[in-house]
């Protein structure tokens, strides 16, 4: 929801948060308790709320998503840790004791929205007609007719 303040200007809306629970985003690349050029160590925390607040109130870059890694008590690595993506990509692995949060933000400028829109004053990505989706980055396709497209036959089988 957009805020407006006294003034009447609209104030950017708070981000919101989808989750992902048994899903991690840092499979395979995040570090123990360190950083890689996209995946920042947020810290050790109780619970999976803690650390979609550290990323939420990431300073430096701006945090994407979340993995948060439950601590069964099993001695498991990156139990209790917590990794923010400072890229916005989507591509979740299933992994027991993990935790994922995607954050959807306000644009900043047309960049965040994909420059196939424009970011308006209230932070919504408003789309050219060709595009979709919160950042504009979905191609808007018309739907395909049934035997449409190109058939190869040869003598009455397709090729």
């Amino acid at each position: 929801a957009t805020l407006f303040l006294a003034t009447g200007v609209a104030a950017l809306r708070l981000p919101t948060v989808k989750t992902y629970p048994g899903y991690s985003q840092v499979t395979n690349v995040a570090v123990p308790n360190g950083n890689t050029s996209t995946i920042k160590y947020l810290g050790s925390f109780d619970d999976a709320d803690s650390c979609e607040k550290a990323c939420i109130n990431m300073n430096d870059e701006r945090c994407w998503s979340y993995t948060y890694y439950h601590d069964d008590g099993s001695n498991f690595t990156f139990a209790a840790q917590c990794f923010g993506l400072t890229a916005p990509r989507f591509s979740p692995t299933p992994e027991n004791n993990s935790f994922t949060g995607v954050v959807a933000w306000n644009c900043r400028d047309d960049s965040d929205c994909s420059f196939n829109g424009v970011c308006s004053s209230d932070g919504v990505c408003e789309c050219n007609a060709a595009w979709s989706g919160n950042r504009c980055e979905m191609l808007n396709l018309l739907p395909d007719e049934r035997n449409s497209g190109y058939r190869g036959v040869d003598d009455g089988k397709n090729t």
